[in-house]
């Protein structure tokens, strides 16, 4: 099984990734998604592809939907698994926010307060 969180379908003609949440939606849709426009999975298991599993929601609204999930326990446990060598990817999966909100706190530019 590939160990990447979605499911990844192959490259478009530009050579970027093509994944399988945001084909079922657009297809949902009728048509390509605007950049700004993000596929949330509900259940937060990112390879669960059922469109009743799938949201369309934007860019600001999914990092503030998953930044709430976060505390005090959860930033330790991020920091531990970073120096374990976890992969940032994975982290960010396990505990549903972005990789770029898992760099800001293992480079201490967020939640500067736990320690």
């Amino acid at each position: 099984m590939d160990s990447h969180p979605y499911v990844r379908l192959g490259l478009d003609r530009q050579g970027f990734m093509i994944f399988e949440h945001r084909i079922v939606m657009e297809k949902h849709i009728g048509g390509p998604l605007a950049a700004e426009e993000i596929v949330h999975h509900l259940n937060g298991n990112t390879r669960d592809n059922r469109l009743e599993n799938l949201e369309v929601t934007t860019v600001s609204a999914h990092r503030a939907l998953h930044n709430t999930k976060l505390n005090s326990i959860s930033v330790r446990q991020i920091r531990e698994l970073e120096k374990e060598e976890h992969p940032r990817w994975a982290i960010a999966v396990r505990f549903g926010v972005t990789t770029t909100t898992i760099g800001h706190i293992i480079n201490g530019w967020t939640w500067t307060h736990v320690h």
